[in-house]
């Protein structure tokens, strides 16, 4: 194991080939990155996915600027070079696994062939990676009984769970409409649904849920659900940030960043236009009420 503290690494630790009878895993570890922490462009043999569980990064593969959040994953393929953006951006904490997918049979060789199909770099809201590399972190790093089937089970627990969020993009919106709804305002519902993470424009909203025009889109959509584009979704990421909160050891400022708000302050102010009462408020509250109960 290779311990990882510089100025740009607060901690960390860094494995290649950390399990000899499965040489499919070429290397993982995890870190805690300072806000000024830039990676060199570098490539690797095999698949290496990222998941951040703390901050946001930027990474730019090629000529593409990728914009990654807290759940979400990254994807980068065999010898596809990839770095970080130059510009300062925050703290982070991010925790990552090479594989080479081909080495693990059947399941292994057919996630490998869906990921080259569709060559997808990021999948957004994957908060249950996780525990699952947290849980084969924890049986690299000690002599455990049967350490090594313990972790391939780990392994195929991944594959199902990413060959899951890849068929849940993959979906046709159009089949999500739901209730009594038109077909487009269902579109627009679920594509709402699935961008919590910022702030959707009317303009990307009417294209995904029409390609018609935005006033007659908007007009429909106040008609349908009651309330303007931007003001349901606003509700609809709050309520997501609302049960967050309810995580232990979550932060306003993590859940505001989370949910596409521009800072901790605006989440307070629409967190309390909406609950009334702010967000660390009801953080306090709610764990007064169950210390009471």
């Amino acid at each position: 194991m290779k311990a990882l503290r510089t100025h740009q690494i607060l901690s960390g630790f860094f494995l290649e080939n950390p399990v000899e009878a499965l040489p499919a895993i070429t290397h993982c570890g995890e870190a805690l990155c300072s806000s000024h922490h830039q990676l060199t462009p570098h490539a690797h043999t095999g698949f290496e996915f990222v998941y951040i569980s703390r901050g946001q990064a930027f990474w730019r593969i090629k000529d593409t600027l990728l914009h990654q959040r807290m759940g979400d994953l990254l994807i980068t393929y065999p010898r596809e070079v990839h770095d970080t953006d130059r510009e300062p951006g925050v703290e982070f904490y991010l925790n990552w696994i090479g594989l080479d997918l081909d080495q693990l049979g059947r399941e292994g060789r057919k996630l490998a062939a869906l990921l080259r199909a569709d060559r997808p770099h990021l999948l957004t809201h994957c908060h249950e990676m996780e525990a699952v590399l947290r849980g084969i972190y924890a049986q690299m790093v000690a002599a455990r009984p049967l350490r090594d089937r313990v972790i391939l089970q780990y392994l195929k627990t991944f594959l199902r769970l990413l060959e899951q969020r890849l068929s849940l993009s993959a979906t046709p919106v159009a089949a999500l409409s739901v209730g009594p709804y038109s077909a487009a305002t269902g579109r627009a519902l679920a594509f709402l649904r699935e961008n919590l993470d910022r702030r959707a424009s009317v303009q990307e909203l009417a294209a995904a849920a029409t390609g018609g025009s935005v006033a007659r889109f908007c007009a429909r959509f106040r008609r349908e659900v009651g309330v303007a584009p931007g003001a349901y979704h606003l509700r609809l990421r709050l309520d997501a940030a609302r049960q967050a909160l309810r995580q232990p050891e979550s932060r306003v400022t993590h859940v505001a960043m989370r949910y596409g708000f521009s800072s901790s302050q605006h989440f307070s102010t629409a967190f309390l236009r909406a609950f009334g009462v702010t967000p660390r408020a009801w953080q306090t509250g709610r764990a007064t009420n169950e210390g009471g109960g």
